[in-house]
């Protein structure tokens, strides 16, 4: 219990083995360094966590309902030791799933991931256009490498999606990735919106008032069959793409970074304000977890009385703010709604069918 409340079960860890990455994309959320190997793994760094120590964090985390590790970054897979990493919770029955650039192929990976295969990898891949892909990354190469990854992928039947980035509403460059996401194999096509954070210093958002963005969402929502994931709001999405419902399981999830320090996620990368101590005492995940302010803050941001249009939409509990973490970055407050969701309300284009009955009709 926590304040008189059952406490949530820790199903999911976002695990992030290495702070760094091998490419300079500019819209990077986290600005990690750049670790100058080009397509070479490395090894550990000092004060970096081992696959050891992740091991004993898992054990630990069992213990509050862990059901599942994301390996993300920085890029994962630029350690040289990650096919360990992904061993020590693959053998422990865990649901993996993987985000990476697919540029990397440490020694190991593809052995490891024939007798414990991930149960879904991500892959960046910004355009279909090799060298649009390669500007946006900042490196030479790089879209034929995650081409071969993929391809590797699809091969060994590991299911897979690509993740574009957009930073202006470029129909024809979404519609080239989602038929080359379809040649690929891909299972589906995330679209990310780009946040002004980070390396980025102007988002998706910035650029287009509310009404044309909505517009732009509505032509990928009625355009493209549900292999097209838009990464927004419930709210503004047709209702056979809500099953399930997208959002951030935040509630129950912790990210570890990549010296041990538990966060949100990996948003104490760029906000170290958010950081929550070192899991290297035994217990140590347990106490943050069952106490620590900042997810005792959280916890009443989004399970309390929310601020409009969160209290009059319908979406409003379920959804728990389309990212709480760009929330903060943005308002400083973990319960603020989405920005989309606010503009809208604001310009009078929230829709009427999201709106709780009653509220909407007053």
């Amino acid at each position: 219990m926590t304040d008189g409340r059952v406490l949530p079960p820790l199903k999911l860890l976002y695990v992030n083995p290495a702070g760094d990455c091998n490419l300079r994309c500019g819209h990077c959320w986290v600005d990690p360094e750049c670790s100058g190997l080009g397509f070479e793994c490395r090894g550990p760094l000092p004060g970096e966590i081992s696959p050891e120590h992740l091991g004993s964090i898992l054990d630990e985390a069992a213990r509050l309902g862990l059901e599942g590790v994301k390996f993300t970054g920085g890029e994962p897979l630029l350690r040289t030791d990650f096919p360990a990493f992904h061993a020590e919770a693959a053998g422990r029955g865990l649901r993996i799933v993987v985000e990476t650039n697919g540029t990397l192929e440490p020694e190991g990976l593809w052995d490891v991931w024939s007798s414990l295969p991930p149960a879904f990898v991500a892959v960046s891949l910004d355009s279909a256009d090799p060298r649009r892909h390669d500007s946006l990354r900042g490196t030479d190469g790089a879209w034929s490498r995650a081409m071969g990854f993929a391809g590797r992928l699809r091969e060994a039947g590991v299911p897979f999606q690509f993740v574009m980035t957009i930073g202006e509403p470029d129909l024809p460059a979404v519609e080239a990735m989602a038929r080359l996401a379809e040649r690929s194999g891909a299972s589906s096509l995330a679209v990310n919106f780009q946040e002004s954070s980070g390396r980025s210093r102007r988002g998706f958002f910035d650029s287009i008032p509310a009404d044309e963005a909505l517009e732009f969402i509505r032509r990928l929502d009625t355009r493209f069959g549900r292999n097209l994931i838009p990464n927004v709001p419930p709210a503004f999405l047709t209702l056979p793409r809500l099953v399930p419902l997208p959002t951030c399981p935040i509630l129950n999830i912790l990210g570890v970074l990549p010296d041990g320090t538990a966060s949100f996620c990996g948003i104490a990368f760029t906000r170290p304000e958010l950081s929550m101590g070192r899991l290297t005492e035994k217990g140590a995940l347990g106490r943050i977890w069952g106490s620590h302010p900042l997810l005792m803050e959280l916890r009443t941001a989004l399970t309390g009385r929310r601020p409009e249009p969160c209290a009059s939409c319908i979406y409003g509990k379920s959804c728990v703010v389309h990212c709480a973490m760009q929330s903060y970055q943005r308002t400083g407050s973990f319960g603020a709604p989405d920005r989309l969701c606010a503009e809208a309300w604001s310009a009078g284009l929230f829709p009427e069918s999201r709106r709780i009955a009653e509220q909407a009709s007053t």
